[in-house]
């Protein structure tokens, strides 16, 4: 029979390794999250749809484009029925930028997820492995 005060000390080793990894993770620097964030950008570009994505963006610089065109012709204009029209254009624009930003915003925390899920099922399969030889001694 093995001693238990020394699975409360694999343990307690395991669980200072979690904290010790969480801890990094929350305490990261601001060029690590730029880093970070990059790398969530790059991978839900290079991802199954990322045609659609990079439209998508395209999209929203076309959106963006015609957002400061209209607000410029917003206030060149002299009458009423041209200040509605444009400024019904922007809020239109507005609209479709945010929305835009939404679905990139979804797709990239969409990756983030399947990337944590294998992280953990990779970490389920390790401590697997380590406990499978102290579960066998019983």
């Amino acid at each position: 029979m093995t001693n238990p005060t020394h699975h409360q000390t694999d343990d307690r080793v395991l669980d200072e390794q979690i904290k010790a990894a969480l801890q990094a993770d929350s305490n990261s620097s601001f060029t690590g999250q730029v880093a970070t964030i990059i790398e969530e950008l790059s991978q839900t570009f290079s991802g199954q749809h990322r045609v659609l994505l990079l439209w998508s963006v395209g999209k929203l610089f076309g959106a963006a484009v015609i957002l400061i065109v209209s607000i410029y012709q917003f206030f060149q204009q002299d009458t009423m029925m041209a200040l509605i029209a444009y400024a019904s254009l922007a809020i239109i624009c507005v609209i479709a930028e945010a929305t835009i930003f939404l679905t990139i915003w979804i797709s990239i925390q969409n990756n983030n997820r399947q990337r944590d899920t294998k992280r953990l099922e990779l970490q389920v399969a390790l401590l697997n492995d380590r406990l499978l030889p102290l579960i066998t001694k019983e």
